[in-house]
């Protein structure tokens, strides 16, 4: 999720960084999910906010189905660490929005995420 929106909901993210996910990989219908896929990888943004704060931003409506799971992620430092992540069951994952997919893929880019990753994205936009 990117930090602007984070901060323009009053969530304040810390200890942000890179981080893979190994053994996930993405799925965009309406809103963005990551789904177990054995041969996945997925990209992204670790950050650290409180856990009132995840409440808050994952009560509204649209994101509500959304359930928290512990995943193990490796940051660019190398390290694994657990974080939790909050992912759309495959079963409810609906519609297209090659918008929000256009979104995503901007962000992606301006994070400077690998080519390939890049390309996984860019394919949801069309």
């Amino acid at each position: 999720m990117e930090e602007e929106l984070l901060i323009a909901k009053n969530i304040a993210p810390v200890n942000k960084g890179l981080a893979v996910l190994p053994g996930y990989a993405l799925r965009i219908g309406d809103r963005a999910t990551l789904l177990p896929d054995p041969a996945g990888v997925c990209h992204g943004v670790l950050m650290d906010i409180s856990p009132s704060e995840a409440d808050d931003l994952y009560g509204e409506g649209s994101v509500a189905d959304y359930v928290p799971e512990t995943v193990q992620v490796q940051t660019r430092e190398g390290q694994t660490v657990s974080a939790l992540c909050y992912n759309l069951p495959a079963d409810k994952i609906s519609g297209y929005n090659a918008a929000y997919a256009r979104d995503l893929l901007q962000l992606a880019e301006k994070l400077g995420l690998p080519q390939d990753y890049l390309a996984e994205i860019r394919a949801f936009t069309e």
